[in-house]
């Protein structure tokens, strides 16, 4: 058995929605792979400063946003990276030492960038020669401290990664574009009234996904009341994550128009394929989902720091529009009813920007780094 494991955190749910495509197409490549998904910063009861860090993720993107860009930006720099990371601590460090005991893997990777220097000083301690694969689950602009000496691959999530990472000092034939891993099930084609009866939506009505991310950041409840106010033709499916109160105030609302609210869902990809237009912040995952399923996009809003420029990479490529407030959402969605070859052109080109491989690409570039 040949063990890969995949080392991320739970902030948001694109690093593990990763790590799970990653395991579905590991798996379908060679059936004897044994692919672990380990969040570094919950093993254990004591916790880290980078432990905190982590775990502030969710409230401080929901309630101070600009607090996390400034972070962001303040220590994105080579000699802050440099300073900054006596954060991963000796005992991350000794967390990682743990894991490769525990599983002994033929190749480590990793899905945040706060794990990659403590599993590469951990295989260090160990005096072993494990190649470290990093796999980037950000669209077009990523932390400096992705980048650390003795990663063995990168893979880049577009294009414009690539060029970032290059620019970072990665050597070109370090680097392999592979896109963002998603799951085979965006890609799978259903008969779209058949989910949304399983979903109990109606068959046959236009239908709008809202959604922000795991930890259901955004505006949810102010873009659901503008939609219902526009008296349009529509159903709405609103996933608030983890935000319970975004949910509560959400069916608290005197709603006309058809709606279903779910908070965290496990059945992302059915929701996507059921629906004609996603409304969406510009988290990578929720973005390259959508077009791995071919579908449409209004863009809300973007966090500062490393989703900046998503909005418009799918604006530019013809897959959506950025829509900044709520009243723009409402009259983006009122001209996608109406005129429904506008519509068509969105989708067409979110098909083609779409990339389901994604996942098969980054596991041949984990499974040859062993060979290598």
């Amino acid at each position: 058995m040949t063990t890969v494991l995949l080392v991320m955190s739970d902030t948001g749910g694109g690093h593990r929605a990763v790590c799970q495509a990653l395991a579905e197409a590991l798996q379908a490549h060679t059936p004897a792979i044994e692919a672990p998904i380990v969040d570094l910063f919950a093993l254990g009861k004591r916790r880290t400063l980078a432990d905190r860090l982590v775990f502030s993720y969710g409230p401080v993107i929901r309630h101070a946003p600009w607090l996390y860009g400034a972070a962001y930006y303040l220590s994105n720099h080579p000699p802050m990276v440099r300073l900054l990371s006596w954060v991963e601590n000796g005992l991350l460090v000794r967390r990682g030492r743990w894991l490769l005991r525990r599983y002994q893997p033929a190749v480590i990777t990793c899905v945040h960038a706060l794990v990659v220097r403590p599993m590469l000083r951990a295989v260090r301690a160990e005096g072993l020669e494990t190649p470290v694969v990093v796999v980037i689950p950000d669209l077009v602009r990523f932390h400096r401290s992705w980048v650390v000496p003795g990663v063995r691959m990168y893979t880049a999530p577009s294009a414009e990664g690539a060029t970032l990472l290059r620019q970072y000092g990665v050597p070109a034939e370090r680097i392999v574009e592979t896109g963002i891993p998603v799951g085979r099930a965006f890609a799978t084609s259903v008969e779209r009234s058949t989910l949304r009866a399983r979903l109990g939506l109606d068959p046959q009505r236009f239908t709008i996904l809202l959604m922000s991310g795991g930890e259901g950041s955004g505006q949810l409840p102010a873009l659901v009341n503008l939609i219902d106010q526009a008296s349009l033709p529509v159903q709405l499916v609103v996933v608030t994550g983890r935000n319970a109160r975004a949910r509560a105030q959400i069916e608290a609302l005197p709603l006309f128009t058809p709606t279903r609210v779910f908070g965290f869902v496990t059945n992302m990809p059915d929701l996507i394929q059921a629906s004609d237009l996603v409304i969406t912040k510009g988290g990578p995952q929720s973005i390259v989902e959508c077009l791995a399923a071919g579908k449409p996009m209004l863009i809300t809003q973007v966090l500062p720091g490393q989703e900046q420029g998503n909005d418009r990479f799918v604006a530019r490529q013809g897959a959506g529009y950025i829509t900044r407030t709520p009243a723009h959402v409402a009259q983006a969605v009122r001209r996608l009813v109406q005129e429904p070859d506008e519509l068509a052109r969105l989708t067409a080109a979110a098909q083609r920007l779409g990339r389901p491989d994604a996942a098969e690409r980054a596991a041949a570039v984990i499974l040859g780094a062993i060979a290598g």
